[in-house]
């Protein structure tokens, strides 16, 4: 390669956005190696308060500093930093390198996500074409975005001075927590076709629970495979090998490889940790955690990543397993915010898993940045929307997500839904405006404001949304149509 690379590795994916802000440079194109597309559309006040930013320490102190800090004196996290990074000038083409469980083309389940995404227009939704060999280009709320493969770079005329941004959850096949390719395959492939970023930035997406801790070591490899460290390229190599035996059952080989590993590096962690999973004796198996912990505090336990972790990677919430965590709690100081975050984790889970009672006891208790938290209001609403009991406190709870950001759309809808049943259509017809007004090119929406109309005797409104459902229709049916 012919220049150095900028290379920085964090916990969590957002804080790339302060490495980009920070070059002050024009917008620049953006590889970006996800498992997903964290595009979610901020507030204006937010975005304001970045504009106003004139120092990198201010652009950083905005940063939600947990994933599960709901905060509005945040402008930015995990889910919105992209939306935030083009808006801010920082990229103006995201070329979206998705794992092979992606898919890239138009399918029913693709549509159905990205409809409900805030601030996405049909025309948009509608508006991807095919380009190179496997990919899909096309536009979301402003921002140029290509869907690829990471073999099929070369065919896209990407900048030379291209930022890579790589979340290592890219790698990982859920829930069988799995890496299904050796991430020295992709690197390699990605800078043979391009060549060296201008900037590279990597995440460990372990904290939030979307990366398993036994792979928090993929972005130590990918740091050295980028900067040229041989002795750690071939350290993680011989570690991702260990996994890839583990995951053909040849235990023996694993364990032969970590204790290979622990002789040469006893300094680093990963390997007494992958080693303990696969230890039998519970004595050798807690000194080898203990080991792990002690040269890298990251594998502590993380209660709320623990919990969080259920969800975020699709696993099945076992009430024994949950109950097993849940007595792990007290453990925690109680006014710590390690506590408030393992309780808002722990109550979507509980509500995840319909225990309902124990989520509501647990919202009831949450203070500060955590009281009303708004993903757990939602979740304990849409659990007991059927139950006739819950109809004030449903629209109560719905009614303070409905006033938010993140997940405004969703109380909206679900508000038109008990208006409607409750037979007052005129207020159905406002929450079902509200929620089309954020989502245009969402469906629903339209097909509630169109049952209200009805009711409310208004034929005129009714068949001009109407004709607007069947010209979408024959549209999306034609994408999918041809797609298949």
């Amino acid at each position: 390669m012919n220049r150095n690379c900028e290379i920085h590795l964090f916990e969590e994916q957002s804080s790339s956005l302060a490495v980009w802000w920070a070059r002050h440079e024009a917008p620049r194109t953006l590889v970006y190696l996800d498992a997903h597309l964290d595009l979610q559309k901020t507030g204006d006040d937010s975005l304001a308060s970045l504009k106003a930013c004139t120092s990198l320490q201010q652009v950083q102190a905005l940063e939600t500093p947990h994933h599960l800090n709901p905060s509005s004196r945040y402008a930015f996290g995990i889910e919105n930093f992209l939306y935030a990074a083009h808006r801010l000038g920082l990229i103006d083409r995201l070329i979206w390198v998705a794992p092979p469980h992606v898919p890239r083309h138009y399918s029913a389940a693709l549509v159905d996500y990205v409809q409900q995404m805030d601030g996405i227009s049909f025309d948009e939704l509608t508006g991807f074409r095919r380009l190179g060999r496997n990919a899909m280009r096309g536009t979301l709320l402003g921002l140029d975005i290509t869907i690829c493969d990471y073999d099929d770079l070369d065919s896209l005329d990407i900048d030379k001075n291209y930022y890579l941004d790589v979340d290592i959850d890219y790698f990982v096949v859920v829930p069988a927590d799995r890496l299904w390719i050796d991430p020295a395959v992709v690197i390699g492939g990605i800078l043979n076709q391009l060549g060296n970023p201008l900037l590279a930035t990597i995440s460990r997406a372990v904290s939030s629970g979307y990366t398993p801790l036994a792979f928090r070591f993929v972005g130590d490899y990918i740091l050295g495979l980028l900067s040229g460290r041989q002795d750690e390229v071939n350290y993680y190599r011989t570690l991702t090998s260990a996994i890839f035996a583990i995951d053909r059952g040849n235990f023996d080989r694993a364990r032969s490889e970590c204790r290979q590993l622990i002789k040469a590096r006893p300094g680093l962690a990963s390997a007494y940790y992958i080693l303990a999973i696969i230890t039998d004796d519970s004595m050798e198996r807690s000194q080898l955690l203990n080991a792990a912990r002690v040269n890298d505090k990251a594998f502590d336990f993380d209660f709320a990543c623990e919990i969080i972790g259920l969800l975020h990677r699709k696993k099945n919430l076992d009430s024994d397993k949950i109950k097993q965590l849940a007595l792990k709690i007290d453990d925690l100081d109680r006014d710590s915010s390690q506590r408030e975050q393992a309780e808002v984790a722990l109550a979507q889970v509980y509500s995840a898993s319909g225990n309902l009672e124990g989520a509501r006891a647990l919202l009831a208790g949450l203070r500060g940045d955590y009281a009303d938290h708004e993903d757990v209001l939602l979740l304990i609403a849409e659990r007991q929307l059927m139950d006739p009991s819950r109809r004030d406190q449903n629209k109560e709870m719905l009614g303070i997500v409905g006033k938010g950001v993140k997940n405004a759309t969703a109380a909206q809808l679900h508000l038109a839904d008990l208006e409607y049943k409750d037979k007052n259509y005129r207020a159905a017809l406002e929450h079902y405006e509200s929620a089309q007004k954020r989502a245009p090119a969402y469906m629903r929406p339209l097909e509630g404001m169109l049952a209200s109309y009805r009711q409310l005797g208004l034929s005129g409104q009714a068949a001009e949304v109407e004709r607007t459902i069947r010209r979408r229709q024959k549209r999306l049916d034609r994408i999918l149509t041809l797609s298949d």
